[in-house]
């Protein structure tokens, strides 16, 4: 599943807007690169968390969540273990 499937699976969508207009997404700056992350979806260094302004938005758009990052979680819901 790819992360934005994951994210309209878990929240829903909000047709007609998109990721860009989200107070969640955060742009970095590092290396030369500005790159987009869904702060929801989860932030880490390298392309795995990278995002797309022009995806269609989730249900969370501008909602705030203190829960955890999706990325950590498995597609069951249940919290990944850390690696051996």
């Amino acid at each position: 599943m790819e992360k934005i499937e994951r994210m309209h699976w878990l929240y829903g969508l909000d047709p007609g807007r998109r990721c860009s207009e989200c107070s969640r997404l955060e742009w970095i700056h590092a290396g030369g690169q500005t790159v987009c992350k869904c702060a929801i979806y989860g932030v880490a260094p390298g392309a795995a968390t990278d995002w797309s302004g022009d995806w269609e938005a989730c249900g969370m758009r501008n909602r705030s969540y203190a829960g955890v990052k999706i990325q950590t979680l498995e597609p069951d819901g249940t919290k990944a273990s850390p690696a051996p």
